[in-house]
C-alpha cells in the first residue's frame, strides 16, 4: 500500500511515487506524502499546500497552511497560525476552523480535539463537536497531546470507549458520560 518512498541523493530530497515518478524540492517547496493515503503534498515556500494525486495533478489547495496531519477518509487536519483544525478534502470546506492547540486522529468516528484552556472533547467526522471540551488533559501530557505512543493511551476511542484519566482510569462513551 505504499504509494510513495521518501528519497535523498547527491544532497537532493524528494519522492519517488510507486511507478517511479520522481518529485524533488527546490525553491519552491518541499514534497512530502500522507500517510496511508496516496495523496502527494507539495509544502510551497509560502505556506500554501497543494495535495496531490499519484502523479503529482493538484487536488486540492489549503491556503496559508503551515502543516498537515492526519488523513481519514478525505478529512485532512491542518495548522494556521500554529492552531489545528479539519478540511474536507472533497468539498473543499473548513469544517473545523483552526482554533485548537491539536487535533488527534479520528477513531470510531471521533477526533480529539484540544482547546486554549488544555480541556479535550471530540469532533466527528462532519466537524460537529459531539462532546464538548470538558476533560482536563493531564499537565505532563499537554505539551505533547500529538504524542503518537501516548495517543494510544488516552483520548482515543476503543469498543465505544475512550481513556480521559490516567491516574484514575476514568472512561468515557461517546456520549461524553463517565463509565469508570
Amino acid at each position: 500500500n505504499n504509494y510513495f518512498i521518501s528519497v535523498k541523493t547527491n544532497g537532493n530530497t524528494g519522492i519517488i511515487n510507486r511507478s517511479g515518478k520522481e518529485f524533488w524540492n527546490s525553491s519552491e517547496g518541499a514534497y512530502s506524502f500522507i500517510f496511508n493515503s496516496n495523496h502527494l503534498l507539495f509544502i510551497k515556500s509560502n505556506n500554501d499546500i497543494e495535495i496531490l494525486d499519484e502523479d503529482g495533478n493538484c487536488l486540492y489547495s489549503i491556503t496559508d497552511c503551515s502543516k498537515v496531519g492526519f488523513y481519514h477518509q478525505g478529512v485532512i487536519s491542518f495548522c494556521r497560525n500554529d492552531r489545528w483544525g479539519l478540511m474536507n478534502l472533497t468539498t473543499q470546506e473548513e469544517i473545523v476552523a483552526p482554533i485548537y492547540r491539536s487535533i488527534l486522529p479520528f477513531s470510531e468516528g471521533l477526533a480529539a480535539v484540544l482547546n486554549s484552556d488544555y480541556k479535550v472533547g471530540f469532533v466527528d467526522e462532519r466537524g460537529k463537536m459531539v462532546i464538548e471540551c470538558a476533560f482536563q488533559c493531564p499537565n505532563y501530557f499537554a505539551g505533547s497531546f500529538y504524542d503518537k505512543s501516548q495517543q494510544a493511551k488516552m483520548f482515543s476511542f476503543y469498543q465505544g470507549m475512550c481513556k480521559i484519566d490516567d491516574f484514575k482510569n476514568r472512561y468515557i462513551n461517546k456520549h461524553g458520560e463517565i463509565c469508570l
